[in-house]
């Protein structure tokens, strides 16, 4: 099937990361339409595209599907502003619900993943949370996934939000622990590479077991003598010592939770 005449909307890791897979993978990119001038032209350069301004309200470019791969406050004015510039168009966001697209034939595929342009994007392992509202909008978000890689899953719009808060626990709050932990390396004046071999244990044991199971520390034992002295050597870092003590009370409860199931 011959991919529909497709323009991206944004120039920011999403935008990159997407359009360089597809253009990649046989799937041409006609234009990408972004305020950024310069991320924006050299995406359209890197993409063999067309670059056109987001804020030059003259431009005649007209795409059978448009994706918006911008930041979620911008979905609903960007839709309303490029709609009469693509027949389907498409949202990227965990968040932001599909009628804001404002458009018959609408979709929204989100992808559980986090895009870095230091690292090397894991497609083909990529959960893709999608719905639409007509059936071409479907047919495309299905040739897309197929095309990126990954698994299309077809999910409500409460249940894709609630994928997003499980998405920022596993990933933005464990990378914000793990940085502090990495300050308080520091302060041992030891390597925060130290930690890799307990960081990588963790992670290894999450591929067989449950975390609630391989939940351990002193929060868990009940320890109130180590949890003081943890507090103590955190009384010039009282963020951390908030976040300290939010976490053990959750050890506790989820502990006590568990010894009720």
């Amino acid at each position: 099937m011959t991919p529909p005449k497709t323009a991206i909307l944004g120039s920011g890791k999403l935008a990159t990361a997407v359009a360089q897979r597809l253009v990649a993978q046989g799937w041409p990119i006609h234009w990408i339409v972004s305020r950024n001038k310069e991320s924006g032209q050299k995406l359209a350069e890197a993409c063999q595209s067309q670059f056109v301004d987001a804020s030059d309200h003259g431009h005649s470019w007209s795409a059978e599907l448009l994706l918006l791969c911008v930041p979620d406050d911008q979905i609903a004015p960007s839709a309303r502003m490029f709609k009469e510039h693509a027949s389907c168009m498409i949202h990227l966001s965990g968040t932001v619900a599909l009628d804001v697209l404002d458009c018959d034939k609408a979709a929204v595929m989100w992808p559980l993943m986090s895009f870095n342009q230091l690292l090397t994007v894991p497609w083909s392992e990529i959960p893709w949370f999608w719905e639409a509202t007509h059936e071409t909008a479907t047919a495309a978000v299905h040739m897309l996934v197929k095309t990126l890689g990954g698994t299309a899953i077809q999910a409500t719009e409460t249940s894709r939000r609630y994928m997003h808060l499980a998405a920022v626990f596993a990933h933005n709050f464990s990378n914000a622990c793990i940085s502090m932990a990495q300050e308080l390396a520091a302060d041992a004046a030891c390597s925060p590479d130290t930690l890799n071999p307990i960081i990588q244990n963790m992670l290894n044991q999450l591929q067989h077991q449950p975390a609630r199971s391989l939940q351990t520390g002193p929060a868990l034992r009940g320890d109130v003598q180590t949890m003081q002295a943890h507090l103590n050597l955190l009384q010039e870092h009282p963020e951390m010592a908030a976040c300290y003590r939010a976490m053990s009370d959750f050890i506790r409860f989820q502990s006590k939770k568990t010894e009720k199931d």
